[in-house]
């Protein structure tokens, strides 16, 4: 099964704490024309979910329900799927079930009827971050800088929308990692820095008195909105 022409390509979260179940069933399901990103149990959700905006969450339970999962209790605006190996009731019009090794066009078929139930047909529409002549488009991943393409690898693009979302905000290097990647920090780990500098030099931002991006010493980054005008 393949997107239907004029059909956006639908987002989903996978949340799943087998590695290698994981990886097989992403691949198959994007294989299928849908955006798919992985997420353990035990990681940041909430975090993941703000960043990717995903249209529903793919639950990997094998033996049991949505039930025993309290982290989903804030995100029940996300149609669910579980993937389980177990019969189980699901009261809610958001929520439903399919067996774990289903063909993987039966789930993408589950995934849009599951949408066009809770939604009307229309999955929820993200809207576009526009800061000054700075524009990031989530659903479509593409950056425009005054009126430039600007081609993001995914951890900078990731963090640059984190910061746009919380434009004027000190972020630490902790919370960003885990708005970015859902995990928290290792001591050693400099991918939050690094990908701030790349970030900097691809838009005239100088490390050195840096204005878009700037460093708030022994607290983290800040994105500066009016550094992003003409």
């Amino acid at each position: 099964m393949t997107l239907e022409p004029g059909r956006r390509c639908v987002r989903a979260l996978l949340v799943s704490d087998d590695a290698s179940f994981a990886g097989w069933f992403v691949a198959r399901i994007e294989a299928g024309g849908v955006h798919m990103e992985w997420v353990r149990e035990k990681e940041n959700l909430v975090g993941r979910l703000e960043v990717f905006e995903p249209d529903m969450i793919v639950l990997d339970r094998p033996s049991e329900g949505a039930g025993e999962l309290p982290m989903l209790a804030n995100c029940d605006r996300f149609p669910t799927l579980l993937l389980t190996n177990s019969k189980i009731h699901c009261d809610a019009h958001h929520t439903d079930f399919i067996p774990r090794r289903s063909d993987p066009d039966l789930v993408i078929a589950r995934m849009h009827a599951m949408l066009q139930r809770t939604s009307h047909g229309c999955a929820p529409v993200q809207e576009q971050l526009i800061i000054g002549d700075l524009v990031l488009d989530p659903l479509e991943r593409f950056v425009t800088w005054r009126g430039a393409n600007v081609e993001l690898p995914t951890t900078e693009m990731r963090v640059l929308e984190v910061l746009m979302r919380f434009a004027g905000e000190t972020l630490s290097r902790e919370e960003l990692s885990q708005r970015v990647r859902g995990r928290a920090l290792n001591p050693d780990d400099r991918s939050i820095d690094v990908a701030v500098s790349k970030l900097r030099g691809k838009f005239d931002d100088p490390a050195y008195g840096s204005r878009k991006i700037k460093t708030i010493w022994g607290k983290g980054y800040a994105l500066n909105p009016s550094a992003w005008q003409h």
